[in-house]
């Protein structure tokens, strides 16, 4: 037995500089270990507001349009909100003087859609209630905005009533289960849409580090419906 043992190890050890090669050769034809998310920007949660700042802005230059904003629209479920190139996406816009909105979209008719990007970090005290409380200033009725959480850590923002949030929320995950609205779900859309095959790229290497860096969220079905 001992015997047989040390002979397949023997054999698997010189096995090995033959699989070594087959990576070698896969690395320099694909490239697969290459990816600008994962090598270069880790943790950094304003560089990935930045991005997607980028990917969201019509006028952006990835060069689609409004077509990325017009799936993330509909992924969230605001058909409210107008869709044109005269959308406004800003980055860090102070609301009620302490605390700032990580992304804010502006339509030409004043329709707002604030984004708080929590990849990692906890929410600070009453954040989401400031930010509504700012939009509500700024729009009024509450049908001219709404709020999105886009969360990689939880499903449940805590630093709102829930009352508020029924009405001006929209809790996004990074990653979910297949079927339910997430950013990797609306990265795939913008993957299968776009014409453009540089940004068709990166596309691919963010949902590729969204599946890899954050854990599937799942939803809770209502009582009713687990019956």
């Amino acid at each position: 037995m001992k015997q047989n043992v040390e002979q397949f190890f023997a054999e698997l050890s010189g096995m090995l500089p033959y699989v070594e090669r087959a990576q070698r050769d896969i690395d320099r034809a694909t490239a697969r270990r290459l990816n600008l998310f994962s090598l270069y920007l880790a943790r950094n949660e304003m560089a990935l507001s930045t991005i997607l700042r980028d990917l969201l802005d019509p006028l952006g230059p990835h060069g689609q349009g409004d077509l990325l904003l017009r799936l993330f629209i509909e992924t969230i479920g605001f058909d409210t909100f107008p869709v044109d190139e005269k959308v406004k996406v800003t980055c860090e816009v102070q609301a009620n003087g302490r605390q700032r909105i990580d992304l804010l979209l502006t339509s030409r008719n004043r329709f707002r859609l604030a984004i708080e990007n929590k990849p990692w970090a906890l929410e600070q005290t009453n954040q989401l209630e400031d930010y509504s409380n700012h939009l509500r200033e700024q729009c009024g009725a509450t049908e001219r905005y709404k709020l999105v959480f886009l969360t990689g850590q939880t499903l449940t923002p805590t630093s709102i009533d829930t009352e508020t949030w029924a009405e001006i929320g929209i809790t996004l995950p990074y990653h979910s289960t297949e079927g339910s609205p997430s950013l990797k779900g609306w990265l795939t859309r913008c993957i299968q849409e776009t014409r453009a095959e540089k940004l068709r790229c990166f596309l691919c290497d963010f949902e590729e580090y969204v599946a890899q860096n954050f854990p599937v969220l799942q939803w809770q079905l209502p009582e009713e419906e687990i019956e």
